[in-house]
């Protein structure tokens, strides 16, 4: 009786991690996706970030913070995991490109992907936005007459 329950458990680790390996690589294929939709094909070069947890250390007073960002790495824009956090003076951070994260972070921060996205696009809205008041206001001090776009 006892093999047969240690048995039931072994098949239980083996279909769980089953399903862990593969749900972390369809999620590994999303980010991949969006990483490439956005940075090549839109060509959006702005930052976006999205918080995925904070904190403050009741022990220490240490604020810390994991978040997830559309960022410059290198040559290229990426989706990356921040991790940060602060002491005293400016705050620490530490980046790395999400396909280069543990298991366990990026399953933690996956669930926050549709809102990075949201955030890009609140960002774009943005800057579309102050580069027309300056267009603008560069018109006006030069006495012409804003055109508007259709």
């Amino acid at each position: 009786m006892e093999k047969q329950r240690e048995s039931a458990r072994l098949r239980a680790v083996h279909d769980a991690a089953k399903r862990l390996n593969e749900i972390t690589d369809r999620a590994a294929e999303s980010v991949k996706t969006v990483e490439k939709y956005l940075a090549e094909e839109c060509k959006v070069g702005v930052e976006a970030a999205v918080t995925v947890e904070s904190g403050v250390d009741e022990d220490n007073g240490v604020s810390w913070w994991t978040e997830l960002k559309f960022c410059r790495i290198g040559q290229r824009f990426r989706i990356a995991v921040v991790e940060g956090h602060n002491v005293d003076g400016p705050p620490e951070e530490t980046t790395t490109p999400w396909s280069d994260c543990r298991r366990e972070m990026k399953l933690k921060t996956i669930k926050v992907l549709p809102q990075l996205l949201d955030a890009v696009i609140a960002e774009i809205d943005r800057h579309i936005a102050d580069a027309e008041q300056a267009v603008e206001d560069v018109g006006a001090m030069l006495g012409r007459t804003p055109k508007t776009g259709a």
